[in-house]
């Protein structure tokens, strides 16, 4: 037998072919080692012709023998992105409950098996409910409440998005009671009281509840800030907040692009406007980083024409009757947003009035700041300086329109007195939560 190499099928050399005359003989089959006995089956049911496929080509035997295998096969594939799913998920355990002292608003709270700290959520409504009375009104000077202000049916606003589950839907509905009522609106004050099964991921793409409560309430308008719309949430959000606000709830119905809807924000303050850069300033800022405001700075400016028209007074007048009023309070993030509800006296705060009046002792027996559940104040995003301007303002201007502060963590605080002394009560604690934070600030802490 020649030993030389030479080109074949397949690449193989000549030396690895058998070099004798019996060129009939079938090659020698790989032996069935041990464990392969299912192999073996195989091989004699295709040299028998037994083997067969159903319809849909499975290659399995159209009627199926017992077999005797050492290793068992798996028919089915086993996913391992949704097994890290399913031991992401924590179970969540959510109950509505009245707010003593609030008609009209109830807290949501949520129990996680895993030990998240989850937010509370609220549902509010827009006017007292006409059995229950309007004592929590901070100030009614038109005396529209109840059916009246409601158009003969309560409307409600839910505050955040909660845990889903039928069970609270129901209890959703009960409390707003008859067939004349419904939910208006779905109001989200910060992008971290939007609701998760999963946990932050690298391969899991999550999914908010918001999609399973857009549909139980299909009618429910929903309000974000631009900053704080989740990419997964985009197509569920039906208006998205923009600019310095403060903004008003229209309850008109309006015919759009995507069909009526029930509820919009107008702007009351001045309205958001885009200004073109010339090509000058586009350079400097975007190649040298310079200041734009600087760039475009005149001084020679005269004050606006329409000035007048956005004074304090003159959007306070625009502000008038409206039941639901968005005001820009960055902090917990650069999107968070406080719903003011001058008819029922209350404001949901989100993370942005951190007040609690549980710790008596600490505060010299009154209210004081909320500390997390790690002992201290949490600053946020934004940082505890803009979050102290936008809660100021908040308590400044609109102290005298809520008497009860629903904040996302700790429980609902009902104040007592006049406007003056409530806003007195909320400076203290945005002073001692401003020193606290600013504290934590120096030393690295943060959220």
């Amino acid at each position: 037998a020649s030993a030389s190499l030479l080109a074949v099928p397949g690449g193989a050399r000549e030396e690895d072919y058998d070099d004798d005359d019996d060129d009939d003989e079938p090659p020698a089959q790989h032996p069935i080692q041990p464990g392969q006995n299912w192999l073996r089956n195989l091989q004699e049911q295709a040299s028998s012709g037994d083997l067969s496929t159903d319809a849909a080509g499975s290659g399995e035997s159209a009627e199926p023998e017992e077999r005797s295998a050492d290793v068992a096969v798996p028919t089915t594939g086993v996913s391992v992105s949704d097994s890290m799913v399913d031991a992401s998920r924590e179970q969540f355990a959510t109950d509505l409950s009245p707010v003593r002292g609030v008609p009209g608003a109830a807290v949501i709270t949520t129990e996680s098996g895993g030990g998240s700290d989850e937010p509370a959520r609220y549902l509010v409504a827009l006017s007292p409910p006409p059995d229950r009375g309007t004592d929590n009104k901070a100030e009614d000077k038109d005396g529209a409440g109840g059916a009246a202000a409601s158009g003969g049916g309560g409307r409600y606003a839910l505050i955040d998005v909660p845990p889903y589950s039928d069970a609270l839907a129901a209890q959703i509905r009960s409390f707003m009671g008859g067939p004349s009522s419904s939910l208006c609106s779905i109001l989200i004050t910060s992008r971290d009281a939007i609701h998760y099964d999963e946990s932050p991921a690298v391969y899991v793409t999550r999914k908010s509840d918001l999609m399973k409560w857009r549909a139980t309430f299909p009618s429910a308008e929903v309000a974000c800030y631009r900053l704080d719309v989740p990419r997964d949430c985009r197509e569920l959000i039906t208006q998205t907040l923009d600019g310095e606000g403060p903004w008003a709830l229209d309850e008109d119905e309006i015919e759009g692009a995507g069909g009526a809807r029930n509820a919009t924000f107008f702007e009351t303050g001045r309205p958001l406007t885009y200004e073109v850069w010339d090509e000058d300033t586009a350079r400097s800022v975007l190649d040298g980083g310079d200041n734009p405001d600087e760039q475009n700075n005149d001084e020679t400016e005269e004050e606006p024409a329409d000035a007048h028209l956005y004074t304090p007074a003159a959007i306070r007048e625009r502000e008038e009757n409206r039941r639901v009023l968005a005001v820009y309070t960055p902090g917990r993030t650069f999107g968070s947003v406080s719903y003011v509800f001058p008819a029922t006296g209350v404001v949901a705060s989100g993370f942005s009035i951190p007040v609690e009046d549980k710790r008596t002792k600490e505060n010299l027996g009154g209210a004081g700041p909320n500390l997390d559940y790690r002992g201290y104040v949490t600053t946020g995003a934004a940082g505890t300086t803009r979050q102290i301007e936008g809660a100021s303002g908040l308590v400044e201007t609109y102290g005298d329109r809520f008497a009860a502060v629903l904040p996302s963590r700790g429980d609902p605080v009902v104040l007592g007195g006049d406007a003056e002394e409530r806003r007195r009560v909320l400076r203290g604690v945005l002073a001692q939560y401003d020193e606290i934070g600013r504290i934590y600030e120096q030393l690295g802490i943060t959220s």
